[in-house]
């Protein structure tokens, strides 16, 4: 008999209430919350920034803003995925908060290089400032052009490839 258990992420109307309470509410739930419930939350959270659903939160900016916030206070590196995966995807233009702090995640790798958790958010975080094809992140990425660890160097790389097809 396999003992693998099967997880699933999902949302309910809570969670849906929630986000359309405003980012008080989100930021007191990503503050509160087991871990399950917050990538339950971050799940809901991609129906209501995807434009294809036809919601238009009049604080989305803040949302963003918020999710830049909460990286740096996220211990769990899954969650530090899911928030990454909704910055790659709504982040836009203007990720100010993850590129002046982007180097925490450089720390945290120096300190375990095994830890390919640390690699792959490091490797999102330098993903997601390239697809935001805004040209003052270049500098920030350029530095990991020539980092030890291959991954995030190919990354460094792609997401340079990005910065430069922005328009001035």
């Amino acid at each position: 008999m396999d003992s693998t258990s099967i997880q699933y992420t999902s949302y309910t109307k809570q969670h849906m209430d929630i986000i359309q309470s405003g980012v008080d509410s989100i930021k007191d739930f990503l503050e509160k919350e087991n871990h399950r419930e917050k990538q339950n939350l971050l799940f809901c959270m991609d129906r209501f920034l995807d434009p294809w659903f036809g919601y238009q939160l009049p604080y989305t900016d803040q949302i963003i803003i918020l999710l830049q916030q909460h990286l740096f206070v996220e211990e769990s590196s899954e969650i530090q995925m899911d928030i990454l995966d909704l910055l790659c995807q709504y982040g836009q233009q203007k990720l100010d908060i993850l590129a002046q702090h982007v180097g925490n995640f450089e720390l945290d790798l120096q300190n375990d290089p095994t830890d390919q958790s640390k690699v792959e958010v490091l490797a999102n975080a330098l993903c997601a400032l390239g697809l935001t094809y805004n040209r003052k992140y270049i500098p920030i990425v350029t530095v990991y052009e020539a980092y030890d660890n291959p991954v995030i160097r190919k990354v460094a790389t792609e997401a340079l490839q990005e910065l430069a097809l922005a328009k001035s």
